[in-house]
């Protein structure tokens, strides 16, 4: 659905002189798990910030379904766009059940009080990631891993259908890197719409239906895992030599 997508327009962003993002226009939305790929300072989460409205382009907008994102009300993104952060330690031993209901505070308001539909659709969430064994588990003792599924099924809970995931795989060990890329790809089959970044073309390679990458502050290439991954884009993306790449 066109009128869902996430999308930047022309974005050029910059700070201390020197240009960040340079006439960006990328877009995402339902049904896509779309990986961005960048070296370090390449700018994956600048423009991630743009898009979610946390950030004003210097030129350009970014907009929801046509709409200018700046200019909409918070609570209505929300309602439709997730951020789901790296995984985190909470301050307080929290239960599972209870990191993930925080995922319907945009519906509930500030001053509003949870009531069964979302205890509902907290639960709804974990099952939905094969999680649901977690819920009465304190976040704080769990896995890197099962951290960051149940930051997922937070966003899931929210109602959004749109994730933003930064560097989500980041700290994870091979097994519950694999896990959670095939969870993003069934939510993808499912409706959902995925933008993660990352610095792994394995990673984007395995699960990934679109991969765009991010080069000198510019889109350099948008398109199918086996289109885009080739040794010159390689070369590109990380600065390399031809003979860095193995035959």
């Amino acid at each position: 659905m066109d009128e869902a997508r996430l999308a930047a327009h022309a974005v050029g962003f910059g700070r201390g002189g020197r240009a960040i993002l340079e006439g960006v226009d990328f877009s995402f939305g339902p049904g896509e798990l779309v990986s961005l790929l960048g070296g370090n300072g390449a700018g994956k989460t600048t423009l991630l910030r743009i898009l979610l409205g946390l950030l004003a382009p210097l030129r350009g907008e970014a907009t929801l379904g046509g709409a200018p994102v700046r200019r909409m009300n918070r609570r209505a993104f929300a309602e439709q766009v997730a951020y789901v952060p790296q995984a985190h330690v909470a301050p307080f031993p929290y239960r599972a059940r209870e990191i993930v209901a925080l995922g319907r505070a945009p519906a509930v308001g500030l001053f509003g009080r949870m009531g069964a539909r979302d205890a509902q659709a907290a639960d709804e969430a974990l099952a939905m990631l094969r999680i649901g064994h977690l819920a009465e588990r304190d976040y704080t003792t769990l896995s890197g891993g099962e951290r960051q599924l149940v930051m997922v099924a937070r966003a899931l809970a929210q109602g959004a259908r749109l994730l933003v995931m930064d560097e989500p795989m980041a700290g994870l060990d091979y097994g519950h890197q694999l896990r959670l890329l095939g969870h993003l790809r069934r939510l993808a089959g499912q409706g959902w719409g995925v933008l993660m970044t990352t610095h792994h073309p394995d990673q984007a390679r395995l699960a990934s239906t679109r991969i765009a990458t991010l080069v000198a502050g510019r889109i350099d290439s948008d398109g199918a895992p086996d289109a885009v991954l080739t040794p010159e884009t390689l070369r590109r993306l990380y600065g390399l030599e031809p003979g860095d790449i193995p035959a």
